[in-house]
């Protein structure tokens, strides 16, 4: 229905944006300024900058009483509706799991939905409009694809089988074995032919074991990978089976199909039979509800009905009840010559299902007999091992009845490993309680210990302990030594979900300006931390809401996106035992780096090694300079420089708390040698009536030298200085030196060059 609305709002958008919208024109009232205008005829005074635009005024000091303003409200209210109906259709993708699955489209739409608020805000309604309806049109496939992504099938494997088990695709025409291990997906058909079983486990852990003769059909098997949800279906198209499911959990994600019949399942272990004119149905744990030919009956715990195809269901009434073991039980071993099975007899049983196991939940069968006569069992080949087996009594309308406890018994010589089973707890139990029963069983004077305390036997060779539980995660150390010295550990962990102290703790390498509030330099991040082990985390906000799951030892990770500049989150978490915990933080986008300032500029070219460098730093940065740490003061920094002869480079690199950096490289020459005369040259040339040399000096230097050289020259005995000028494209300083008397020569001794650092030298020079 919801998406029938908002489908309906985007046509009316679409054929808004087709249509000339309505456009009403005011004068401006005395006391009235552009946002009372926007409110009164747009509903909201934030429009005020659009309609500036649409009526090409420069500001609000234009909007003058009388004054003349057009408002398209049409297209107003056709841009508003399309941006309203893009930002829910775009946050539905993101709660279908469009940032997992669909990522690119849902980037597309928010892109879109943006630019139409901008576009809306520049008073471009009609591109506004077409821009939401692009936000619409992405977010919807965004949905589409994420919701076909994260439903996934899942597969089912052959655990367990004896005798001849085929199976059949939907797109095969003849049978085939299918082997031990072997997978299974959804369509396919498994049978089992006589004297065989097999039993089916789903990726949920519940099971169907087929019996003799009997056919299946796996209707669904699918994966939630969002809410990590499992579910399966099953019809049992002939014969019987028994079904396991693996919790309370599994009741709801697992169904038993039946023709004819509707069932609604809230038990974890019961038996159906597909004959030609009939289906019956045993259970022997909760209720099941069975509605045929009008009427519904349900099935209590032990109970059984049968339903005549098309008729109503018979009264449930109660199944033979389970035989009592006389051996083997609590043996401390039997050797494979002397194992003899017996049981009591029920004087009303047709016959008994017998069932040897090497495990204690039967999902490895190693002997499975139904309709045997008689009440002992003998000449059954066991090698050396520990294992387990139990009984049922079938009624003379084939109903098998509730099994027996599960008794075990080993065949081995002496020097096998001691027996020891671990009733409880499971491995990976949650509990709330601080302390936990541990019940096992071993062998007759076996010494038993739980962590290194000591645990007595009973008559039964069975244990109890109670352990106190530290909270998190506990492991557990049950182990066992026989009078021969031989040991067995079976190690089991368990949870302790303290219901006080529920808190989550952030990773410490995230930016935080305190415990609740964190910054980041990006729109998009990832923010993680510790809840409680395998609790639901959930991260919810005004622009999306993130789940996952925490690990075992309580770790989680979301990556995130957030547009707004700050925005709250709420974050919460639930155990596994259903405490809750939610609190609040805020996430602040900062991509501004940092401000350095100098107090002085850093000089491209000094001739002094030792230099200062002063300035300050935004607020909330860090410095260095030369990858030393620089301490601040009230963010003002100064460091002195010993610099090398030749280019230097000084790197200042600043860092704020949400990780914008601002690096400067600045490099400084460090000028010491004064300017290098390459050459010179004199040439005498007459000048009028008098003569003059020619001077020329070859100059080079790393530093800019100055403009003029003093020049000595000797007439006799007199001393005179001339200036030479520096010609930049030559690198040279040039000039004339006039003989105004012919009486003396001149003789030009020595030159003195400059650069602008002070470095200076005087040069002789020879005629």
């Amino acid at each position: 229905m919801k998406k029938l609305i908002l489908l309906a709002f985007l046509l009316i958008s679409m054929i808004s944006y087709g249509q000339n919208s309505g456009v009403i024109e005011i004068t401006v009232a005395q006391n009235e300024n552009i946002r009372d205008i926007s409110k009164k005829y747009l509903q909201k005074a934030d429009y005020w900058q659009a309609l500036l635009k649409i009526n090409k005024l420069n500001g609000p000091s234009d909007v003058k009483p009388g004054v003349k303003i057009k408002i398209p409200v049409g297209d107003f209210r056709d841009a508003n509706n399309a941006i309203d109906v893009a930002i829910k259709k775009i946050n539905a993708a993101s709660d279908a799991g469009a940032k997992l699955f669909s990522e690119s489209l849902l980037s597309s739409a928010e892109n879109s939905y943006n630019e139409s608020l901008d576009l809306r805000t520049e008073g471009e309604l009609k591109k506004s409009l077409a821009k939401a309806n692009e936000a619409f049109a992405s977010a919807e496939k965004a949905e589409k694809e994420a919701l076909s992504k994260r439903s996934q099938k899942s597969s089912a494997q052959l655990t367990d089988k004896k005798g001849t088990v085929n199976n059949i695709s939907p797109s095969q025409t003849v049978w085939s074995d299918l082997p031990l291990s072997g997978k299974l997906s959804e369509g396919e058909k498994v049978r089992t032919l006589s004297s065989s079983f097999a039993e089916i486990t789903f990726e949920d852990q519940n099971r169907i074991k087929l019996n003799s003769n009997a056919q299946a059909l796996i209707q669904t098997m699918r994966v939630d990978l969002l809410q990590k949800k499992k579910e399966s279906s099953v019809k049992i198209v002939e014969g019987d089976a028994f079904a396991y499911l693996s919790g309370s959990a599994a009741k709801k994600q697992f169904d038993v199909k039946l023709d004819g019949v509707e069932t609604k399942l809230d038990s974890r272990n019961f038996w159906v039979k597909k004959e030609k004119k009939a289906t019956k149905i045993a259970n022997y744990d909760g209720n099941i509800e069975i509605a045929s030919g009008g009427e519904t009956v349900k099935i209590g715990k032990n109970q059984k009905s049968t339903i005549i195809n098309g008729q109503a269901p018979s009264k449930a009434e109660n199944l033979l009840a389970a035989p009592k073991l006389i051996k083997p039980i609590n043996s401390a071993g039997v050797s494979a010559k002397d194992l003899v099975f017996n049981w009591e007899p029920n004087p009303k049983a047709k016959g008994y299902l017998i069932e040897i196991a090497s495990d204690a939940n039967f999902k490895k069968t190693l002997f499975n007999e139904f309709n045997f006569q008689g009440t002992e069992l003998s000449s059954v080949e066991m090698e050396n091992g520990i294992y387990f087996w139990r009984v049922s009594a079938i009624d003379n309308e084939d109903f098998p009845g509730p099994f027996s406890q599960n008794a075990s018994f080993i065949v081995s010589p002496e020097s096998e490993d001691a027996y020891l089973v671990v009733f409880t707890p499971e491995d990976g139990t949650i509990v709330t309680t601080n302390t936990i029963e541990i019940q096992g069983k071993s062998e007759q004077n076996a010494q038993i210990s739980i962590n290194g305390l000591n645990v007595q036997l009973d008559d039964k060779n069975e244990f109890k302990f109670n352990l106190e539980l530290n909270s998190g995660l506990n492991e557990i150390n049950i182990k066992a030594v026989n009078k021969s010295q031989r040991e067995k550990t079976i190690i089991r962990k368990v949870i302790f979900d303290l219901p006080k102290e529920l808190r989550i703790n952030f990773n410490e390498g995230l930016y935080k300006i305190n415990d609740h509030e964190f910054l980041f330099n990006s729109n998009k991040f990832s923010i993680g931390g510790s809840a409680r082990p395998n609790a639901l985390v959930q991260i919810v906000s005004d622009e999306g809401n993130y789940k996952t799951y925490a690990d075992d030892l309580g770790k989680f990770n979301f990556n995130m996106s957030q547009r707004s500049d700050s925005l709250f989150h709420k974050v919460s978490f639930i155990t596994p035992s259903k405490l809750e915990f939610s609190d609040s933080v805020l996430i602040v986008i900062d991509k501004t780096p940092p401000v350095i300032v100098f107090d002085n500029q850093i000089p491209e070219v000094t001739n002094k090694s030792a230099l200062e460098v002063s300035g300050s730093v935004s607020e909330n940065s860090q410095l260095s300079i030369d990858n030393e740490t620089v301490t601040m003061t009230a963010n003002q920094f100064r460091k002195n420089l010993v610099l090398e002869p030749g280019e230097n480079i000084v790197t200042l690199k600043a860092v704020d708390k949400a990780g914008n950096l601002t690096t400067i490289n600045q490099i400084v020459k460090l000028d010491i040698e004064p300017p290098l005369l390459k050459d010179f040259k004199l040439n005498s040339q007459p000048v009028g009536k008098t003569s003059a040399i020619t001077v020329r000096l070859d100059i080079e230097d790393s530093s800019p030298v100055k403009n003029t050289a003093r020049l000595k020259v000797l007439f006799g005995k007199e001393v005179k200085f001339y200036y030479l000028r520096y010609i930049p494209y030559n690198k040279s300083y040039e000039g004339r030196v006039y003989n105004p008397s012919s009486e003396y020569l001149p003789r030009i001794t020595s030159v003195i060059v400059e650069d602008y650092l002070g470095n200076k030298k005087e040069y002789h020079l020879t005629q």
